[in-house]
């Protein structure tokens, strides 16, 4: 049986077109970062064997995590402590 997905979730038709939208953009970042990561593949800025799409899917779902802990509770959330993190986790597993 196929999951109904988000549309699943959504109480009325409002909050489904919102989540889309945030969906859709999300979508859009990771085409854009995809395209980012495949020219420093090209010219050898990043290791050969990374693969763009999976690594932009990766750091927009990550970044949009910390995003979301961040708003929940910035009080007690490092929001800068874990995008740096991020920053020198990526920067140690594509570059040459």
């Amino acid at each position: 049986m196929r999951s109904p997905g988000l549309r699943g979730v959504a109480a009325d038709p409002s909050e489904t077109s919102q989540i889309l939208a945030v969906g859709r953009h999300s979508f859009n970042r990771v085409h854009d970062l995809a395209a980012v990561l495949a020219r420093g593949v090209g010219d050898g800025s990043l290791r050969p064997d990374v693969d763009p799409r999976a690594e932009a899917t990766h750091v927009v779902g990550t970044i949009r995590g910390l995003s979301y802990l961040w708003a929940l509770d910035p009080d007690r959330f490092d929001g800068l402590g874990a995008f740096d993190h991020l920053t020198e986790v990526l920067r140690q597993r594509l570059t040459v």
